[in-house]
């Protein structure tokens, strides 16, 4: 599988990966509940994610954008200390579902463990055609490869059963879930450094 580390100009195309992607995720149907919308402010929304992860982290690729993994490193802080959100979210897709995310966003900051630096995968998503032939897992399992050599955890929310079947296999254990007013339980999952 050939992947590579994203750069600045890829994040128009990772954008719109992520968007269709996406476009069925339980958790996105509840903050875009009308899919005319959900289409259309997708990428915006995708947008500002990628270029955090380019500019922050690292964003992988896979097969030409058939897939791509979002990875952001976390220092280890105290609970009580300011954690920004991004302003830039009422702009991209509108001042009602902009409230509906940052519900979302501050009850996944709030429940997010800050105890141990560690690295965050907020979004993997595959294009819908190349989905279950194992691109996202292989893409899952070279990054993970890398920090378990480095001894770095990971955490991530799981939004569908599927992907939280998936992560389990990966060694990810349930930390609780994170249920929505009204919407779908997500549920957060950390993963200690595995042994070669």
């Amino acid at each position: 599988m050939h992947v590579r580390l994203a750069a600045g100009g890829d994040a128009g195309a990772i954008s719109d990966l992520l968007a269709i992607s996406f476009m069925g995720d339980p958790v996105n149907k509840w903050i875009f509940p009308n899919s005319d919308d959900r289409k259309r402010l997708h990428p915006a929304f995708y947008q500002i994610f990628v270029q955090q992860a380019i500019a922050e982290g690292e964003v992988y690729i896979a097969e030409d954008f058939a897939a791509a993994a979002l990875w952001l490193p976390m220092k280890a802080q105290d609970s009580s200390e300011e954690r920004n959100t991004d302003p830039g979210f009422e702009e991209a897709i509108g001042s009602h579902y902009a409230a509906r995310f940052l519900a979302l966003a501050e009850l996944m900051d709030k429940n997010h463990p800050r105890q141990t630096a560690h690295y965050y995968l907020p979004f993997i998503g595959v294009r819908p055609e190349h989905q279950g032939k194992g691109l996202g897992t292989a893409l899952l399992q070279r990054h993970l490869s890398y920090l378990d050599a480095g001894g770095v955890p990971v955490y991530l929310e799981a939004s569908n059963p599927s992907n939280e079947r998936l992560y389990a296999q990966l060694g990810f254990e349930l930390l609780g879930p994170l249920s929505l007013p009204g919407g779908p339980t997500l549920q957060r999952m950390w993963r200690e450094p595995q042994p070669a």
